[in-house]
């Protein structure tokens, strides 16, 4: 009998090809899993690929990748979310995907002493949380916490570690 790789073995094989250059989007194992009839939650994919970053010693700007594509992959499945945003939800998430890496990497510039071991996905969660309000969309801590899997509060506080929406005109975004 064939058993099914599980999360943790597809994260390790992604890890492995990203690390030798060669770039799978998580889409692709999705489309792929779906076609075999193999389930695999992405979300946990991309969560467990973070975790093999971590301990293998990335820097910190790696790191930030694997955490915030286990954001964007749970706020893009709550539909309470994107239906809020309408139309153009998916170009909003990734436009907030964007805005919430430099955000990131300008905290970690900023805060590195405070912001050290602090939970990666609280600090993408409030990434994001950030972008969105940059960009106008009508989220709540609330909203984006319980899709993600933490307190509200988690959220309010991680917002004095990661500092604010990076100043922009519109015609930036």
């Amino acid at each position: 009998m064939d058993k099914s790789p599980t999360s943790l073995e597809i994260a390790a094989f992604i890890y492995t090809c990203r690390r030798e250059g060669r770039l799978i989007p998580l889409n692709e194992i999705d489309k792929l899993a779906r076609r075999e009839r193999i389930r695999v939650s992405i979300s946990t994919v991309a969560l467990y690929i973070a975790k093999i970053s971590s301990i293998f010693g990335r820097s910190r700007e790696d790191l930030l990748i694997p955490y915030l594509n286990y954001v964007k992959i749970k706020i893009m499945e709550d539909d309470r979310i994107m239906g809020k945003m309408g139309k153009r939800g998916r170009y909003l998430v990734e436009v907030a995907e964007q805005l919430a890496y430099r955000n990131l990497v300008d905290s970690f510039e900023i805060n590195r002493g405070r912001i050290a071991g602090k939970n990666p996905l609280l600090l993408a969660a409030t990434a994001y949380y950030n972008a969105f309000k940059l960009l106008g969309a009508n989220i709540t801590q609330k909203e984006v916490a319980s899709c993600v899997g933490i307190g509200k509060s988690a959220i309010a506080k991680g917002r004095r570690l990661v500092i604010g929406p990076v100043v922009m005109r519109r015609e930036e975004i």
